[in-house]
C-alpha cells in the first residue's frame, strides 16, 4: 500500500491571544474569494461574516492544474499545477461589506476562477480541545480545512477532517445499450454517453466534453466504464487504486475497463492539497451501484507545545456505501496534515489513510466491479521523530458472493 511522509523544516511564527480557551466543533470560518486586488491586497468574498480586524487568515487555492486530455492512459496526468495548492498566512486589516482588506501584500498570485478561499486562523495562548475539532466539508467553493495556532494545545479529543476533501463522483444511471461486442475502452466520454461514469474531483476542473470515463481527473479517481465496472480510488501524494472489472457468463456484457486511480501529486512543500475523490461505478440500474467517496481535508497546526494525551490528528478518505449490484465507487484519498510544533508531550497519532474501495453485491453467475482503494495522505512536519503516523492506502473493495466469474474477490480492483 502506498504511503508518503515528508519532513520539512518549518518556522514557528504565531501571534497569540492571551486567554485560555476550550474549543470543539468547527472553529474556522470560510469564504469563497470572488475577486482579488493584488495592488491593494483586497479580497472580495461571498460572505465576510466571522472575519475580524486584527485576526489571522489563510488564503488557499484549491484547483487550477491543467491536465493531459488525450484518449490514452496519460489522461489526467498533470501538465502544470498552476496555482493549485498554493497558500499563505495573512492578517485582516479591516472589513467593509464583502471586502477583506489585508495587512500584507500577497506573496502568491491567485486565480479566483480556480477555487480560491480564505479561512480564519484562530490564535490561542492555551487551548484545550474538549470535543472533536471538525472542518466544514469542501463544497466546491470553500471548506475542507481545520486551522489554528497556539502557544499550548492540550488534546482531550481528536482533530478530524476525514471526508471533508475533494468530493467523490455521484452516480449517473444510464440506459446501457451494450452487447457482447461492445468495447467501451475510452478514457473519456461526455456526460450523455452511457459508456462511461463520472470521475472524482481533484485539483483540475473537468475537461468539457470529457467529464466521464475511466481516465483519472488529476488526483480524482476515474469512473468505471460500461458495463458495471468499478470506480478508481482518489490520489494525493501517491496514486489511488484502479477499480474492479465486471465479468458475466455467456453472451452478456463484460466491463473490462474500470476507473483508473487518481494521479499522484507533485511533492511541493509550499502547497497543500485535499485528498482526491473516488470515481463512480458504472450504473444502469437505479439504486444498484455506488458513488465515489470523499477524500480527506487539510489540517494546519502551528503550535509551540502539544500535550497529546494519546489523541489523534485525523484526515482519512472515506469508503463508498455498499453497492447492491452494478459498479461500486472508489475510495477517497487521505488528506494533508501540516504540523509545526516546538515540542510534543505524550503520544500523538497522525492518521491520513485512504478509504477502502466500495464493496459490491453480485449473483453467482456474474462478478460486478468493486471499487479501487484511495491513496494514503501526506504529512509535512518539523517533527522528525514522529512515531505514530499511519498513511496506509485503502484496500480494494470485494464482491460479497463467491462467483466463478470472479478471478479474485476484488476481480482486478487494487489498493491505494
Amino acid at each position: 500500500m502506498n504511503t508518503f511522509t515528508r519532513i520539512a523544516l518549518l518556522s514557528l511564527l504565531p501571534a497569540f491571544l492571551t486567554a485560555q480557551t476550550q474549543i470543539s466543533g468547527t472553529i474556522n470560518h470560510y469564504a469563497k474569494v470572488n475577486d482579488i486586488d493584488p495592488c491593494l491586497a483586497v479580497l472580495t468574498v461571498n460572505d465576510a461574516d466571522g472575519f475580524l480586524s486584527g485576526s489571522s487568515v489563510l488564503i488557499l487555492q484549491m484547483k487550477g492544474a491543467s491536465i493531459n486530455s488525450s484518449n490514452s492512459g496519460s489522461f489526467g496526468d498533470i501538465d502544470e499545477l498552476g496555482g493549485a495548492g498554493l497558500y499563505e498566512k495573512n492578517e485582516v486589516l479591516s472589513v467593509w461589506a464583502n471586502q477583506i482588506f489585508l495587512k500584507y501584500e500577497l506573496k502568491n498570485a491567485y486565480d479566483p476562477s480556480n477555487a480560491v478561499q480564505v479561512v480564519t486562523l484562530p490564535n490561542f495562548s492555551n487551548a484545550e480541545v474538549t470535543g472533536t475539532l471538525l472542518a466544514k466539508p469542501w463544497d466546491g467553493e470553500s471548506g475542507g480545512v481545520i486551522a489554528l495556532e497556539a502557544n499550548s494545545l492540550t488534546l482531550n479529543a481528536d482533530l478530524d477532517a476525514s471526508g471533508t476533501g475533494f468530493r467523490g463522483a455521484q452516480t449517473a444511471v444510464v440506459n446501457s445499450d451494450c452487447n457482447v461486442l461492445t468495447n467501451a475502452d475510452k478514457f473519456h466520454y461526455n456526460i450523455t454517453d452511457w459508456r462511461g461514469s463520472p470521475k472524482g474531483e481533484g485539483v483540475a476542473f473537468p475537461v468539457q466534453g470529457k467529464e466521464h470515463g475511466r481516465g483519472a481527473q488529476a488526483n480524482g479517481g476515474g469512473g468505471g466504464n460500461d458495463h458495471n465496472s468499478g470506480g478508481g480510488g482518489g490520489g494525493n501524494a501517491t496514486a489511488g487504486g484502479i477499480g474492479g472489472k465486471q465479468n458475466v457468463g455467456g453472451f452478456g456484457c463484460d466491463g473490462e475497463y474500470a476507473g483508473r486511480g487518481g494521479k499522484s501529486l507533485p511533492d511541493e512543500q509550499d502547497r497543500l492539497f485535499l485528498g482526491g475523490g473516488g470515481g463512480a461505478g458504472h450504473v444502469d440500474n437505479a439504486g444498484a451501484g455506488s458513488a465515489g467517496a470523499n477524500g480527506g481535508g487539510i489540517i494546519f497546526l502551528n503550535v509551540n507545545t502539544i500535550v497529546a494525551n494519546g489523541h489523534s490528528i485525523i484526515s482519512n478518505g472515506l469508503q463508498p456505501l455498499f453497492a447492491g449490484g452494478d459498479g461500486a465507487g472508489g475510495g477517497g484519498a487521505g488528506g494533508t496534515v501540516l504540523l509545526k510544533a516546538g515540542a510534543i508531550e505524550g503520544i500523538l497519532n497522525v492518521v491520513a489513510k485512504g478509504g477502502d474501495g466500495g464493496n459490491v453485491g453480485n449473483s453467482v453467475d456474474r462478478c460486478n466491479g468493486a471499487g479501487g482503494g484511495g491513496s494514503g495522505g501526506r504529512v509535512i512536519t518539523n517533527q522528525g521523530s514522529l512515531a505514530n503516523i499511519d498513511l496506509q492506502g485503502g484496500v480494494p473493495g470485494v464482491n460479497s458472493i463467491q462467483s466463478g466469474q470472479c478471478n479474485t474477490p476484488s476481480n482486478g480492483a487494487q489498493a491505494g
